[in-house]
């Protein structure tokens, strides 16, 4: 019984190790998925979601433009960076995402005379659907990619700090010249700014946080 206790231990050994390494995984990964905020993404409601996008692809680097909920055309933001604008389709859904969102953003890339196509979920896309956006150059983002961008995003505090830098801000709304204070004043109220910067006129009104750029 000892000599066949003995003769499995290395086996014995490598299967707790495995396990040890799945358990770490498993660890990271939820920890990973805390920190992106995906679960609150999934109780958002479809407008509330492209609002948050809107936010997201501004602290990723983009200027970004909401479409309206009529006669979006299959689109819901115009961002644009490096002069190159992409139409994208926000789905905030309970189940993957089907063919359906990759023909009208394809459609809406056309309308809106865009360079790229996007379609962000906080769900996986259909074979189907990443076959076709493959056959016709539409990108996706589904929930793992939403996360990794999330992650990759400068947070509020980290915008304030590179705000710090010596430099000029205008108003994302009539493009005067603000102080630093004001500059800093819209850094740190973020989620009601868009992380956009706002003269003392243009912060009354919520609306201006969501307002396009010009």
């Amino acid at each position: 019984m000892l000599q066949s206790v003995h003769a499995l231990w290395p086996f014995l050994l490598i299967f707790g190790l495995l396990g040890l390494a799945k358990v770490a995984f498993n660890v990271r990964r939820l920890r990973r998925i805390a920190r992106s905020g995906i679960k609150e993404i999934d109780v958002m409601g479809g407008t509330a979601f492209e609002i948050y996008l809107m936010t997201l692809f501004r602290r990723l680097g983009y200027r970004a433009e909401h479409t309206g909920r009529r006669g979006d055309f299959g689109a819901d933001l115009i961002v644009t960076k490096d002069g190159r604008r992409t139409v994208v389709q926000a789905k905030r859904l309970s189940k993957r995402v089907g063919l359906d969102a990759v023909r009208e953003v394809s459609a809406a890339k056309s309308y809106y005379g865009c360079d790229s196509a996007l379609v962000v979920s906080n769900q996986a896309f259909t074979p189907q659907a990443r076959e076709l956006a493959a056959a016709t150059g539409v990108q996706l983002w589904g929930r793992e990619e939403l996360i990794s961008r999330v992650l990759s995003a400068p947070t509020a505090e980290e915008a304030l700090s590179h705000a710090a830098a010596p430099g000029v801000a205008t108003c994302g709304t009539c493009g005067v010249e603000v102080s630093e204070k004001v500059r800093d004043y819209c850094l740190a109220h973020a989620a009601r700014f868009g992380d956009r910067v706002f003269c003392f006129e243009h912060q009354r009104s919520p609306r201006s946080a969501l307002a396009p750029s010009n």
